[in-house]
């Protein structure tokens, strides 16, 4: 029987019976896309009391449960897509079955009956869109009617021009009965300025102008509609909350011909009514993830006594961890088209984030947060010589001058080094020196080797088992070499010869089979990928593989770390490297029509 919201649950018993409960408290391990079970004894379901108790549990459960599955979460707000639920309910009830049926035989379903929530998450995270909708390239759309609230940051990253010939603007327009607010970009060529300003129906009200040489802004000029702050710049203006009554209209507007629109990516919370048919499913830009106020579940447990079947509502606690789509973090990979664009990619079969960032002859791994936004920094370097870093937000910074790193045949490690807080490893120019910066401070001198070189890092780890770390590198010969934990530079390890026909071919070290002694994975003169110890001991895992960069990831959310890998431009990943069994897959990116192999510049390779 189906009970109401309240929760009052009837309760159905055959004979006298106590049936023990196990409490599932689940805990997300957001990083890996695992779930696991801490299970405890829970007092017996012999009353309504104690049904009463199990679907409470169930509740709390699945509270945190949404929050851990969700896109994002914005001021407290949770966005989350449906299938993403289902298939995390899939992987619990699996848990709580296991739990109450080792006690006693026993059923338990728990599925989605539906959400409920009013407006979602408007996303484009595509650099070089130029705000348009799904389809069509309308000069002006609505994204939503009847809204009561907007938060979130546009980007411009190439501004409609001013100029002689032209006066091309992008603006973001919400408009009332009564009111209008305009929130305008462009660049005025003739002044070198860029202006952030906003008007109402009287004129302009509020000006930000930013000096810049050209409609370009590689880091881009972001605006909040929560706060009107334009990050990076000392001024702000106002937003719709504060311009207009509610509800209101929202939209975008461009000006100008086709050729001097904007490009730039936006990610708005807004509450109202999504224009739907304007956005593409997830997760091609621009596309919509429904805000989630609360989750209805069905949720049955029977057993030949007893029969107990109710409906609950589930409100989403946000995570206390960033997800990987807004951290960031993933797979690093520069594409193989003309835009030559970096990107990252969070899964096997998942989606890519693309960077406003195209000058990229060097990466690094996505793994570490240098500045504490909970976003990881992707580090690179650029064809002038300079480390730099940008986030999921696409927020750059410059970590080291113009000239200080090489920039041919070379890779980034990020990580720490003796206490160090995280850091990317770089080798300097003239290719002798290793280095490392954090995001404020550095660079500071890892080694130098003077008598062998330095041309490429591989990064720290304990690869000799003696519980500190050395650090690994690939000399000027393309020679295997790490700096031991006692200061000793250079040492040698034995059949370590690196492939470098695009890059060099090695990836940071790793403990792949949890024996605490990390073997660096590495390409072979005959393109086999190898695993190798500090004392030489190697052993090839599969052939074929392009001399290039490789990445040591957790790309099919196992637990467990693949090794990434180049055939021929095509990205490939190792998985079961420890078990002694590896397999050889594919590595695949979500498109709007299902997915496609992930190609990659083969300098850069993968990280």
């Amino acid at each position: 029987m189906v009970v109401d919201e309240a929760d009052r649950g009837q309760l159905m018993l055959v004979g006298a019976i106590t049936i023990a409960i196990i409490f599932l408290g689940l805990v997300s391990v957001l990083n890996a896309g695992l779930f696991t079970a801490n299970v405890a004894p829970r007092a017996g379901l012999s009353t309504t009391t104690g049904a009463e108790t199990f679907v409470s549990s169930v509740r709390s459960d699945v509270a945190v449960l949404q929050g851990a599955v969700a896109e994002e979460s914005v001021e407290g707000e949770v966005y989350l897509r449906e299938p993403a639920l289902v298939d995390a309910l899939g992987t619990y009830e699996g848990y709580l079955y296991k739990s109450v049926g080792s006690n006693r035989p026993a059923g338990v379903s728990v599925s989605l009956n539906r959400t409920r929530g009013r407006g979602g998450l408007l996303v484009d995270e595509n650099p070089e869109t130029e705000f348009d909708p799904a389809s069509g390239t309308d000069a002006s759309w609505t994204l939503a009617t009847d809204v009561t609230e907007t938060d979130g940051t546009v980007t411009v990253f190439e501004f409609p021009t001013h100029n002689a010939s032209q006066t091309a603007t992008f603006t973001v327009s919400a408009t009332d009965p009564d009111d209008e607010w305009y929130l305008d970009f462009y660049w005025d060529q003739s002044a070198n300025q860029a202006y952030v300003q906003t008007r109402d129906a009287t004129g302009v009200t509020d000006t930000c102008a930013l000096s810049q040489a050209r409609r370009t802004n590689s880091s881009g000029v972001t605006v909040s509609l929560e706060n009107g702050s334009v990050v990076g710049a000392p001024c702000s203006v106002p937003v719709p909350q504060d311009a207009l009554d509610e509800p209101y209209e929202l939209s975008f507007d461009r000006t100008g011909p086709e050729s001097a629109r904007a490009e730039g990516t936006y990610r708005l919370a807004v509450n109202g009514t999504i224009q739907s048919g304007r956005f593409n499913s997830p997760y091609a830009s621009p596309y919509v993830v429904p805000h989630v106020e609360a989750a209805y579940l069905d949720v049955r447990y029977t057993t030949p006594q007893l029969t107990y079947t109710t409906t609950i509502r589930s409100e989403p606690v946000p995570a206390s961890v960033p997800s990987p789509a807004l951290t960031g973090r993933g797979l690093v990979f520069v594409n193989d088209t003309a835009t030559a664009r970096l990107g990252t990619l969070t899964s096997h079969e998942g989606r890519v984030r693309w960077y406003n960032v195209t000058d990229v002859p060097v990466i690094g791994a996505a793994d570490v947060d240098l500045d504490g936004d909970s976003r990881v920094e992707v580090p690179y370097v650029d064809s002038d010589g300079a480390v730099r870093v940008v986030d999921a937000a696409n927020e750059s910074a410059t970590l080291t001058g113009v000239g200080t790193a090489e920039t041919v045949d070379t890779r980034l490690a990020v990580g720490t080094w003796h206490g160090s807080g995280p850091s990317v490893f770089y080798v300097g120019d003239g290719g002798n020196r290793v280095y490392r910066v954090t995001g404020d401070a550095g660079p500071f001198e890892v080694l130098q080797d003077s008598n062998n070189g330095v041309s490429a890092v591989s990064g720290p780890g304990d690869i000799d088992g003696d519980d500190a770390p050395e650090f690994v590198y690939v000399d000027g010969s393309q020679q295997l070499r790490y700096l031991d934990d006692d200061g000793t530079v250079g040492v040698k390890i034995t059949n370590g010869g690196v492939g470098q026909n695009y890059g060099p071919g090695v990836g940071r070290p790793h403990d792949f089979d949890n024996n605490g002694e990390a073997r660096i994975p590495f390409v072979g003169g005959s393109n086999n990928l190898k695993l190798i110890d500090a004392a030489g001991n190697s052993v090839s895992l599969v052939g074929g593989v392009d001399k290039a960069p490789i990445a040591v990831e957790d790309v099919d959310g196992d637990g467990n770390a693949e090794i990434v890998y180049l055939k021929g431009g095509t990205a490939y990943f190792l998985d079961g490297v420890g078990t002694g069994s590896p397999t050889e897959q594919q590595l695949e990116r979500q498109t709007i029509n299902g997915t496609t192999p992930v190609t990659a510049r083969q300098g850069p390779g993968v990280a």
